[in-house]
């Protein structure tokens, strides 16, 4: 599978700094043509070994974008990275745009994927 047919299936909602999926999933795309299969700053991640496949993507499917997908290719397990930097290539001018109009969230990766501790 290429990596941008991965990077479309697994990409969450567009950050809100982008103005539209389009632009996201684009921009997304690129990143991961660039991306070393092993180099873990892209938007892919890809890991090796044995993991619990508990989240297989289903394209017919809607999803909750809260429980990221899995995709396994040629024996290991892609997921949408939520250390993806998409900041990196946002312009000082976009940035205090986006700031001024409160759509700057630079951790929105990481909180949306990453798995939270249960409340005690």
């Amino acid at each position: 599978m290429k990596r941008e047919s991965m990077v479309r299936m697994l990409a969450p909602p567009a950050p809100r700094c982008f103005d539209d999926r389009l632009t996201w999933l684009s921009f997304c795309e690129s990143a991961a043509l660039e991306q070393r299969t092993d180099y873990h700053p892209g938007p892919l991640l890809f890991k090796r070994g044995v993991i619990e496949i508990h989240n297989a993507v289903d394209t017919a499917a809607p999803r909750d974008p809260r429980t990221p997908p899995l995709l396994v290719e040629k024996g290991r397990v892609v997921q949408f990275n939520p250390e993806f930097d998409f900041c990196a290539e946002c312009t000082p001018a976009w940035r205090a745009q986006m700031v001024k109009a409160k759509r700057c969230e630079p951790t929105y990766l990481r909180d949306l994927l990453t798995e939270k501790e249960p409340a005690s």
